[in-house]
C-alpha cells in the first residue's frame, strides 16, 4: 500500500477510523484463542493518517510488541506532517507542498514456523516493512477555468538534496526528530535516513 500524506494531516486532526472487535473476524478471535501471543489488528496505514479500523485490506495481525514497534515509526511520521505543516502555514506563497510519500508492504513470509491450514498463526505474516519520506507535490493551479474544480495532486516529486537546485528547506526537513528505539526482536534493518529525508524499517511479529 502506498499513499501520499499532505501537509494537512499535520494538524494532528485524524480522518480514519480506529479498529473495534469486529476488525479481522474470525481471524483475531482465533489467534487470541489459540496463541500465547498477544496480537493486535493493525492498521497499515494508520488512523491519523485516513487509513481504515474496518477495511480488511487496511489491517494485519501484529503482535502486541510489533504494534508498539510500528507505533514508533508512525509518531516519527507524524513529526515530519507536522513540519510540512509549519512550512505551509510559513510560506503559503510556495509553489508547491511539502508532504509524505508512506508504502508499506506485508511479507509474504509466514509467521508459523511450520505453515499448515490447521494453524492460525499461518493466516499471520512475519513483517511488514515501511519505506517512507519526505516529497514535494504541486499545488492546485491558482487559475482553474471558472466554476471547474481543479483536479487533485496525485503526483509527487523527490526533494532535491545537492546542488545548486538543492532544496531551500532542505536542512529544516533534515532537522526533524528521529525514532529513538533499544534494540528489539521487532525492528530489523532500520535505514536512519538517506540524505536524512529517507527512511526504512522492517517491523517483525516476534518469532
Amino acid at each position: 500500500m502506498q499513499a501520499l500524506l499532505g501537509p494537512d494531516l499535520g494538524n494532528g486532526q485524524p480522518i480514519g477510523s480506529k479498529t473495534t472487535q469486529n476488525s479481522l473476524q474470525p481471524l483475531m478471535g482465533l489467534l487470541h484463542q489459540h496463541s500465547q501471543k498477544t496480537w493486535k489488528a493493525g492498521h497499515l496505514l494508520n488512523a491519523d493518517f485516513g487509513g481504515s479500523g474496518i477495511w480488511d485490506s487496511n489491517l494485519t495481525p501484529l503482535t502486541s510488541g510489533a504494534n508498539k514497534a510500528h507505533s514508533t515509526f508512525e509518531d516519527h511520521i507524524r513529526r515530519m506532517l507536522l513540519l510540512c505543516y509549519q512550512i505551509d502555514r510559513q510560506y503559503p506563497a510556495y509553489a508547491e507542498w511539502y508532504g509524505v510519500l508512506y508504502d508499506v508492504t506485508v511479507s509474504a513470509q509466514k509467521y508459523a514456523q511450520t505453515p499448515s491450514a490447521n494453524d492460525m498463526h499461518s493466516y499471520a505474516y512475519s513483517h511488514i516493512t515501511l519505506n517512507y519520506g519526505f516529497v514535494k507535490v504541486p499545488k492546485f493551479p491558482l487559475l482553474a477555468p471558472p466554476h471547474t474544480a481543479p483536479p487533485p495532486p496525485n503526483t509527487s516529486s523527490p526533494v532535491v538534496v545537492a546542488g545548486m537546485n538543492a532544496d531551500a528547506h532542505l536542512n529544516h526537513l533534515r532537522a526533524v526528530q528521529q525514532p529513538m528505539f533499544a534494540p528489539s526482536v521487532n525492528i530489523a534493518n532500520w535505514v536512519g535516513g538517506v540524505n536524512a529525508i529517507q527512511f526504512s524499517v522492517e517491523i517483525h511479529n516476534e518469532p
